[in-house]
Order: structure tokens, then sequence, then C-alpha cells
């Protein structure tokens, strides 16, 4: 979403051609993350629980909330895509290209620690530093620019390395030293990691499997220059796809087995003489009922909620079933979006071209319709509302979730005004050095 410029002309083409396809993909998830956001503020329950809660959520919260999973992992792939297009384009060396990056992600961490800040809670408050999702895609730009240097195939190695086993750190607990906490957390862990009495770093988006993504994205952004035509690059990214999607139904389903038949992994020492056998033995039933995601999913008391258990993976940090869960029809997706001209691609296309824009300018618009409309019945509670307390709000406030869709397109039709009048001006000022980071 916060990525390098949206250029993704074909610069190896015979033809002057503009692939289209990430631009509309790209839109399409920052639509649905403007949704996830229209929820958090005006949903009537949505500080209440949490819409993965099996307990207490209802199938149209969940898969509001599921639909809008596609949004970061997409993002971030998408970025490792426009480096190796922006990279292609421009004939950049490779230390051009670090300097890029390097730039590009300070950027975007800083715009995270302030101005996005701000956007969230309107008021300062420096007693944390918040790791979001401008945090992870700015470090991980940061570690693409090191990563480039690298043979393609040690490239794509290294992204599917990081993807496929980063789950094996799930179980590891680091403490007693704030300096390798912070590591930790930055790495892989999602916690909050106190620094000193007064101050702390809140990551809640670990970078590791990011850095997998956007490696894999860069390998795979040769795939939209002439060196493929476009039915090649079509079949090459719907099979992958494609793969990524039976990967992810196949893993999800042998964890059940798995957990129907722990009994046949887990002995006692006592049951065999050969303790090295029920070692691994229970090592292995541990890898395959957890392997993917520290949440295997569970058969509840209808089919209804076993879906909803089937697809509940973790998102913080981002597991391999989740990965291969929206990336895959991601993949797809974008096999079918290039040369599409119709309304909806030419609206979803403008979103698409200046994601950070669109990005701080939607939580501004959205943080302050959800206080206009809570001062309107909390008058009383202005303090609290404008400190962001709104756990603290009567049960009178939020609306049912069709309320909330509607507010989300209203919001949409409210940003594409801007949106389409700050593209054209980035347009006419192509060479202008500031506007291609932003």
């Amino acid at each position: 979403m916060f990525q390098l410029s949206s250029i993704y002309e074909n610069s190896l083409a015979k033809e002057n051609t503009r692939l289209t396809s990430i631009d509309v993909l790209r839109g399409i998830v920052m639509a649905l993350m403007a949704l996830d956001h229209c929820r958090d503020y005006f949903h009537q329950y949505a500080f209440e629980f949490a819409p993965e809660d099996l307990e207490f959520t209802t199938p149209i919260v969940f898969y509001t909330r599921w639909i809008t999973h596609f949004c970061a992992p997409v993002f971030v792939f998408l970025t490792g895509i426009s480096a190796y297009l922006y990279q292609q384009k421009n004939n950049a060396s490779n230390k051009d290209m670090v300097r890029y990056l390097v730039i590009r992600g300070l950027i975007l961490i800083l715009l995270e620690i302030t101005i996005v800040r701000f956007a969230w809670r309107f008021y300062i408050d420096y007693s944390s530093i918040g790791g979001l999702v401008l945090w992870g895609i700015g470090w991980s730009m940061i570690a693409l620019a090191g990563i480039l240097y690298l043979p393609r195939k040690v490239i794509l190695g290294l992204s599917l390395v990081i993807l496929f086993t980063h789950n094996f750190l799930d179980p590891i607990e680091v403490s007693g030293n704030k300096f390798l906490e912070l590591i930790w957390a930055f790495l892989h862990k999602c916690t909050f990691v106190p620094l000193t009495e007064n101050f702390g770093i809140n990551i809640l988006y670990p970078v590791l499997p990011m850095i997998g993504l956007i490696s894999l994205g860069y390998y795979i952004g040769k795939w939209f220059t002439g060196e493929y035509n476009s039915e090649i690059r079509a079949g090459y990214l719907f099979y992958t796809g494609m793969i990524m999607v039976f990967l992810f139904l196949g893993l999800r389903v042998m964890q059940l087995v798995t957990e129907q038949y722990a009994y046949l992994f887990y002995l006692n020492v006592g049951d065999l003489e050969n303790k090295w056998t029920v070692f691994f033995k229970t090592i292995l039933g541990y890898i395959v009922e957890n392997y993917g995601d520290a949440s295997p999913w569970q058969v509840q008391e209808n089919f209804t909620y076993t879906l909803i258990s089937f697809f509940n993976t973790t998102k913080y940090p981002m597991s391999l079933l989740y990965i291969l869960m929206t990336l895959g029809p991601a993949l797809m997706a974008l096999s079918v979006l290039e040369n599409k001209n119709n309304i909806f691609t030419k609206v979803m296309t403008v979103y698409g071209k200046v994601p950070l824009f669109y990005y701080v300018l939607h939580l501004f618009l959205i943080h302050t319709l959800a206080i206009l409309i809570a001062v309107l019945s909390h008058l009383d509670r202005m303090q609290e509302i404008l400190k962001g307390d709104w756990k603290s709000l009567s049960e009178n406030y939020g609306f049912s979730m069709p309320v909330v869709y509607l507010i989300w397109l209203c919001v949409l039709a409210l940003l594409y005004p801007a949106c389409n009048a700050y593209n054209r001006l980035k347009a006419k000022n192509k060479k202008h050095g500031l506007l291609s980071y932003l």
C-alpha cells in the first residue's frame, strides 16, 4: 500500500502499455482496508469483543474482518513487485535502489510514529511507539535494500524459507534482556516491550514474515516484464495462486486430523524402550499439529462456526497459513485483472495509484466522522472521546453491520475526488523528488 510510486510500465515490452492489474488489486485491498477501519469505529460491538472471538462474533462480523485480512500481505507483496519494476523501468543500479528503498522505508516509519499515530488518536502521547503496518512495511523495504544484491534464485529460496519456517519460532520466548526482547518482538513476537518506566514500543507487525513477502514479490516482479507475455504471466500467477490455496486447505485439514489422532504421537516414555523414538514422535506430532499456524481450528457446534474456525488464522504475526490463505487468491486475481477496463477497475485504479495519500487521508476522515457521531450522542463524554477512550461509551453508540457498510461506501465516495486530484498532481510532477517518495 505505501510502496514505491505506482510505476508499472513494461520497460522491456515492444509496446509501451501500462499494466493496470497491480494498481487495480492494490486499489481493491485499499478499499477493503477502509471497511475494516469503519467497522473499528462504527460497529456497535467493536469495543466489546474481537471479530475473531468465536464465543461472541457473528458470521457477518467475522467475514467482514476476514475479507480485510487480504490487505496487509497483498500490500507487502505488491511492494516487492513495484520495487523490481521501478528498478527495471529506471535502469537503476543496486546502489540507486538501496538509496531509494532506505529513504522510502524511513519515511514510512517516520509517518507511522508521527502523522499516522495522531490520526488514530487525535492527541499526542509518546509514552509508547506503535509498530503498526507502516512500520512493518518500512522496515521490510529497508531489508529488501540488502536482499536485492543476492542472486535471483537465492532471493526466491530465502523468501520461501522465511515464509514456510518462521512459525517454528512461535514457542520461543525471550525475557530478561530488554534489547533481546526488542529484537525478538521486532522480528517475530507481537508484544509491548517496556524500555523505561515511562516508555516502550508496542509492535503489532513483526517484520520477519513481511521480509519473506516483499522478497517473494521482488522475485515475481520479473513476470511483469517483456520477457513474459500476458498469457504466460497469467498462467504463472493463476497456478501459483492455486497451489497456495491447495496448500492452505491441505495443511489446515492436516491440523485437525493430527489433533484427532494425537495419541499416535504423544506417547509416554515408559511406553517404548527407545526414548529417542518417543522424543522424535513427540516432536513430529507437535510439528504436524501446529505447523503453519499456532491456532489450529476445531469443530464447532454447527457448520457455520466450524467454517469460521477453519478460516480463523493468525495475523499477528502473519502465519504461513494466513499468508497462503490470502496471497493465493490475490495471485489468481492478478491473473484475471490484466486488461480489464470498466468502471470498477477505473475507480480502484485511482485508489491504487496513490496508496500512501489514501491511507493517511482515510484515517483522518473515518476518525473525524466517528467523533462527530459520538459527540452527537455523548456530548458529556467529549474528553474521553477525544482521547480515544471509546470503550467508556455507553451501549447507545454504534451501528449494525449494514449501516457500517453504508458508511464505508460513503467514505470511499468522499475519498475518490481527493485521490483523483492527487493522482493528477503526481502525473504532472513525475520528476518532483518529494512526490516520487509519496
